[in-house]
Parts: structure tokens; sequence; C-alpha cells
């Protein structure tokens, strides 16, 4: 029996007139690499929020190390880390000041 650290069922989200998202269903198991590729527009950035609980879905089941999102949105921060696209960073620090800034914001013991 595999151990799933992801494991989505019929994701969806709607952004008023427009589905970004329909039916995803995906399953990663512990130690793969996975990745999103696909033309600007396709939803990966709106998957990947739903994926970190920063979006919360239209419709669908997330489960991220046997954590329910978006209910346990907070419990899973705890555990993962994510930088957004080089354009949301600062420019006036380095990547390592970035990421330390992030970190404090989120109450991590090594910013």
């Amino acid at each position: 029996m595999s151990q799933y650290v992801i494991k989505v069922t019929q994701l969806r989200r709607d952004f008023a007139d427009l589905t970004a998202i329909q039916n995803l269903d995906l399953a990663v198991e512990k130690g793969q690499i996975y990745g999103f590729l696909g033309p600007n527009g396709s939803g990966k950035t709106t998957a990947i929020r739903m994926l970190t609980g920063l979006l919360k879905p239209t419709a669908g089941d997330i489960q991220i190390m046997g954590l329910k999102l978006p209910q346990d949105a907070e419990k899973l921060r705890m555990h993962i880390g994510y930088m957004t696209q080089k354009f949301s960073l600062y420019d006036d620090l380095s990547v390592i000041e970035n990421l330390k800034f992030i970190a404090k914001i989120y109450g991590s013991l090594y910013g």
C-alpha cells in the first residue's frame, strides 16, 4: 500500500464566470517529485495556491501529509514552504533575506 503525501479528488476552482481548474485528480506518493507544466493561464498557480492552503477550492477534497484543506491550512503551513514567483520578491533584499523575511512572517524558528 502506497503512502500519498498529496491526494486531490475532483478539485475545482471558479472565479466568477471563469473555471480555472475543473475535476483535478492528483495522487503523489512519498518520495516522488512532481511538477506542474503548462502555458500561462492553465491553472498551475491556482492549483499550487490551493495545495498550500492559500486559496479555498470551490469544490473537491485535498489532503496534504494527512491534513485536510482548507480546514488544516494553518497546521500545514508549519510543515511546508512556498516561495512566490520572482516578481513577488523584494528586489532590495537578497534571496536569503527574502527567505528569512517570509520565515519570520510564518513564525519559523529559522527566521
